[in-house]
Formats: C-alpha cells, sequence, structure tokens
C-alpha cells in the first residue's frame, strides 16, 4: 500500500513538471529531477542543449545511463552510489566529467539532494550539476605557473650564487664588489622584465639586446649595428644571453669599442645549417676601438661569454681577443627559439 502511495505521489509531482519545466529552462545548471528507481521525470533545456541528449529519448531511462561519461568507467558507478545516498536522505556533492555535444569534456560539480513531501517522506530526488570548466582550467593553470615560478626561483637563486661567487673571486674593495654585482643583478632583471612581459614565454632577440645596451645606446646609437631576423629566445636563452650582452657592453664600454670615438659593434644573428642541425646564431664584433689583448685572468664576465651561456643551451662560443677588435659568437640549437622559421 505504501508503495503505491509513493507512486500516486511521483505521479501527482510529475503531472506538475510541465509548469516547472518552463522555470527550469531557464537556470543555467544542469538539472534533473529523478524517481526514486534513478529513472528521470525531467530535464532541463541547457542539460539537453550541452551534452546533445534527446529530452524524449532521456525521460523514463535511468540517470547513469544517460550521460557519456568521461575518463574512467568507474564515474557511472560514482553517480549509482550518489544516488543510493540520496535516496536515503544525503545530499552529495562532487566532481565529475562527461562528455558532451561536439565531443569535448567538461567539468560538473555535481549534487543530488532528497525531495521530502508534507509528510517528510522522500519522493524525488533532483540533480544539479554546474559547468565548472573553466575553473577547473583556472586552477590547473595556476598550479602549472606555481611549479612554473618554484623552478625559475630556484634556477634564478642558483645563477645569482654564481653571479655572487665569481664577482667575489674577481677581488677588489666592497664598493667595487656591490658596483659590479648590482650591475649584473640589473641586467638579470632587464631579461625578466621582457619576460614577464610576454608571460614567460621568451623574449624577442631585439628587445633583449636593445634592453641589454640602454645606456651604451644612448651614449653612440649610430657606433652601434644591430641586424637579425624577428625571432624570440625561449626563457632560458634570453637569461644567459642577456649575461652575455651585458659583459660584453661593459667590457667594449671601459676596454673595446666604445672606449674611443672611433669604435664601433656590429650585433647580428642569423639561423644557420651548422653539421646538417639549423642553428641559431648569435655574433658580437668590435672594430676600430683600442688594440685588443688576452686579458691577464680571466673573470665572470670571461666565463660567460666563453663557456657559461654555451654549456647552459647545449651550443659552442668563440670568443677571440684579436688586436683589431673583440669577436664573441654563440651557436645553439633552434629548439632554443619560438618561432624557427
Amino acid at each position: 500500500m505504501n508503495e503505491m502511495l509513493l507512486t500516486e505521489r511521483e505521479k501527482a509531482l510529475a503531472r506538475d513538471l510541465g509548469e516547472l519545466r518552463r522555470v527550469l529552462d531557464n537556470v543555467s545548471a544542469h538539472i534533473s529531477i529523478i524517481d526514486l528507481r534513478g529513472k528521470l521525470l525531467e530535464v532541463n533545456r541547457v542539460l539537453v542543449e550541452t551534452t546533445g541528449l534527446v529530452r524524449d529519448d532521456v525521460l523514463g531511462q535511468p540517470i547513469w545511463d544517460c550521460y557519456w561519461w568521461a575518463g574512467s568507467p568507474d564515474l557511472q558507478a560514482q553517480l549509482k552510489s550518489a544516488f543510493a545516498q540520496a535516496s536515503d536522505g544525503h545530499t552529495i556533492r562532487y566532481d565529475t566529467e562527461i562528455y558532451v555535444l561536439g565531443g569535448t569534456t567538461i567539468s560538473l560539480d555535481f549534487q543530488l539532494a532528497p525531495l521530502r513531501d508534507e509528510h517528510d517522506d522522500i519522493v524525488l530526488v533532483i540533480a544539479s550539476g554546474m559547468d565548472i570548466t573553466a575553473r577547473k582550467q583556472r586552477e590547473t593553470h595556476i598550479t602549472t605557473l606555481m611549479r612554473e615560478v618554484a623552478h625559475r626561483s630556484k634556477n634564478l637563486l642558483a645563477v645569482i650564487q654564481a653571479m655572487a661567487r665569481q664577482t667575489l673571486i674577481a677581488g677588489g674593495t666592497a664598493e667595487e664588489f656591490e658596483k659590479r654585482f648590482s650591475a649584473r643583478i640589473q641586467a638579470l632583471a632587464f631579461s625578466h622584465d621582457l619576460l614577464v612581459t610576454e608571460n614567460w614565454r621568451g623574449a624577442s632577440v631585439h628587445e633583449l639586446v636593445r634592453s641589454q645596451l640602454a645606456h651604451q645606446l644612448d651614449l653612440g646609437r649610430d657606433r652601434i649595428k644591430i641586424s637579425g631576423p624577428d625571432v624570440m629566445l625561449n626563457p632560458e636563452a634570453a637569461q644567459n644571453i642577456g649575461l652575455a650582452l651585458h659583459e660584453l657592453s661593459i667590457n667594449a664600454e671601459k676596454y673595446g669599442a666604445l672606449a674611443s670615438d672611433a669604435g664601433y659593434i656590429s650585433i647580428a644573428w642569423s639561423i644557420n645549417r651548422q653539421g646538417g642541425e639549423r642553428r641559431f646564431v648569435f655574433d658580437w664584433l668590435e672594430c676600430g676601438g683600442p688594440e685588443v689583448s688576452p686579458p691577464n685572468h680571466e673573470g665572470f664576465g670571461h666565463k660567460v661569454m666563453k663557456r657559461i651561456a654555451a654549456n647552459a643551451l647545449n651550443g659552442d662560443a668563440h670568443l677571440d681577443f684579436a688586436p683589431h677588435g673583440l669577436h664573441w659568437s654563440l651557436a645553439i640549437p633552434v629548439t632554443y627559439l619560438l618561432n624557427a622559421f
């Protein structure tokens, strides 16, 4: 008798669903009304349009058979378990994934809640699903960014530590150390500013050169020739080549081409094929300055130009202290470029 009365209550409620449909069709969530056997009595417009289901085909079918479950088939069993708990008086909420019209996947914040009548008997279960795909993507993006920040922070601290150690080895007074070290930190910051502007994707070679030689360009713009294709370096290449450019520019101003009125610098880069491999080749050539001779000792700048940048980027560096002017070149795989033509 109780079972028959319950069925009559369900039928009475089902007759009202037509009126309710107009309300539910204006709700942005996926809404399903389910009887205590798990069969769908009503679904709203958003659910139908999103999934591509046909309303008349799914009504009367178990809800767990009316979604295309993404990922694990356990998601169907999870819904069956959640429905059983909701039928027993509990409100169940969890995240799940489904395939929708067009073959894409969306994430739902899914909730099943019991509906009681005036006698406090459970007569239906209401299922609602909010599309949280964008939120999940943001969460994933933030997690990825945080990992990237942690990784880059460790690398950056290692670079700064090496810079401090090598600057200290060079000797001099505390004031000289502070000046050299601060300048190197500033050079690193210039490269990072460019990377931040591009959301850490990379940095334009043109912009990297101009940022690292800003002071020298202001002093002698017509004495520094810059040429090369419009290519982007990845963050690791931008950081290492940026440091090398800083050391080259300081050396040119103190001892090289920019230390006399007649000197000039040619900065050029290209993409060439070397030994069957396409490589990005960067050249710094000085002419017309004071006569050049190799330094008496190998300082941090010398190490950056000769070994550090090349080793970090799996490339080859050439440093020549020719009497007529210093020449530095670096060849690295094009994998360090974001747009190798």
